[in-house]
């Protein structure tokens, strides 16, 4: 494997699991993005 791909995996992986996480809570995803539009 060439390098990008191992980062690229991980990132993958994080960024389905933030996925589920935002699936699971929107609330809280909601807050956030207030928190980082107002930043």
């Amino acid at each position: 494997m060439v390098d990008w791909e191992m980062s690229l995996i991980p990132m993958l992986t994080k960024g389905l699991d933030g996925l589920q996480a935002a699936h699971r809570a929107p609330a809280v995803m909601h807050a956030a993005a207030r928190q980082y539009a107002r930043s």
